[in-house]
């Protein structure tokens, strides 16, 4: 025993140690995370350590070599989120996990898990949201999304066919178990599939970090709808949902809050909902997929109508075909946000289309 709370003590004197130490009776995966401090303008770096068998996690301060979070149950991070350029919230930080922090969480989680990309192109648009269910019903998680037009050089350097350039794709990266094999065989007439490991590491870093594609929103008979974090495994669902109910997607992307950015946006509700403090907090949680929504002149209603009653439980009584209704948790954790008042629309898609996609 006190060799034990010996080795514990040594552990929190270097970071390293914390960082490749062996569980020698239960799972424990390490990862190296940032977290931007706005307060001090700079960027601090902890190491993560997460135990499946209880979710708890654990947090070191790396500069300082000293425990920062003892080991803490946490609801809204499992194993699922883990993954390299992954954003995890932990007590109301946003962290980055930027590596693995040693070779076992390396050899384990590396290896089960690869990104690929999706294409879905002109001719399968309205099949878009179908498409991604099936990749999530398979087991694989959405870490970025763009609906853009691609141009010459984009089709050339991802090796895609001349017809794609025709209109805007919709372009995804997902990572999961052998997401390679699985992406190909989703594919359908209209859509791409990276075919190797090789091609999928490089499609991926040219769409998203290299040449970071953005979409473009036409601000025209449209309104904003947000996926919450929560419900980004359900984002296939709740777009098929949205074009299947007459609705057009005319732009989307993945977008990561900080807390200044979301305490922004939801500014409007300060005071006047108590649940804001939590509002903010869900929308720093993890990856938002932001949506423009085309339709009638009177789309705005039309969307709201869609999406349902704030609260779920409400919604499941008297809108049970409803978007809250269905992935809804409660009323922060609601699934979907929508503009409230027609006057925003403008506003809102601006702030997501305009501000954000291009911070």
């Amino acid at each position: 025993e006190e060799e034990k709370m010996a080795t514990q003590k040594r552990s929190l004197d270097n970071t390293s140690s914390v960082a490749t130490m062996a569980a020698a009776t239960e799972d424990r995966y390490a990862f190296v995370t940032e977290w931007y401090d706005s307060a001090a303008s700079m960027m601090r770096r902890y190491t993560l350590l997460f135990y499946p068998q209880d979710n708890a996690v654990e947090m070191v301060d790396t500069k300082n070599r000293r425990l920062f979070l003892r080991r803490t149950h946490v609801d809204n991070v499992t194993p699922a989120d883990l993954f390299l350029g992954a954003n995890v919230n932990v007590c109301s930080r946003q962290l980055k996990v930027v590596d693995f922090g040693d070779e076992f969480t390396r050899s384990v989680l590396g290896s089960r898990r690869e990104s690929t990309l999706l294409v879905v192109g002109p001719r399968a648009q309205g099949s878009m949201g179908a498409i991604v269910d099936r990749a999530a019903r398979a087991g694989l998680k959405i870490v970025n999304a763009v609906l853009a037009q691609l141009t010459p050089a984009d089709l050339d350097a991802l090796s895609l066919d001349a017809g794609l350039g025709s209109a805007p794709s919709l372009l995804v990266e997902l990572l999961g178990p052998d997401s390679v094999a699985t992406v190909q065989g989703l594919c359908e007439a209209g859509c791409y599939a990276s075919p190797s490991s090789a091609a999928a590491a490089h499609d991926c870093n040219y769409c998203f970090k290299e040449r970071r594609l953005k979409t473009v929103a036409q601000m025209q008979h449209s309104t904003l709808c947000i996926i919450k974090p929560h419900a980004i495994d359900a984002t296939g669902a709740i777009l098929n949902q949205i074009l299947q109910s007459g609705f057009d997607i005319s732009a989307l992307q993945t977008i990561r809050m900080d807390r200044s950015a979301a305490e922004e946006f939801l500014e409007v509700y300060k005071g006047v909902v108590g649940e804001y403090q939590h509002m903010v907090t869900e929308l720093v949680a993890g990856t938002c997929v932001a949506v423009e929504v085309v339709g009638a002149e009177d789309v705005h209603a039309q969307l709201r109508a869609l999406c349902g009653p704030a609260d779920p439980d409400i919604a499941r009584q008297i809108r049970k075909g409803s978007l809250r209704a269905q992935y809804g948790v409660d009323r922060v954790k609601n699934a979907v946000h929508c503009t409230d008042l027609p006057e925003d629309v403008t506003l809102e898609l601006e702030y997501f289309f305009g501000i954000m996609i291009h911070a």
